[in-house]
């Protein structure tokens, strides 16, 4: 086998912008979009946390705090599905 050159080499190609690159506005407002969704789960665990002795005092103890935990974190997953589905 033997490979024969008709040329000299070509230069690579450049690459061509793929379908799913966004353009930079459209980035930014992704991006601010998903900081704000942290921002505001930061800070609802935050008042989750602070809460939470009161909460348990009241139902009689620090064993049932893992009900409250267990409560919370289902609930949590519930809305963020139902938003989710929405927002499709």
């Amino acid at each position: 086998m033997t490979a024969t050159m008709t040329g000299p080499p070509r230069p690579p190609e450049p690459p061509q912008p793929s379908a799913a690159e966004v353009a930079a506005p459209k980035r930014n407002l992704i991006f601010t979009a998903v900081l704000l969704g942290m921002l505001l789960a930061a800070l609802d665990q935050t008042i989750v946390a602070t809460a939470l002795p009161t909460v348990v005092a009241d139902l009689g103890g620090a064993g049932h705090q893992a009900w409250v935990v267990t409560s919370y974190l289902l609930a949590s997953t519930v809305v963020t599905a139902i938003v989710g589905k929405l927002g499709d």
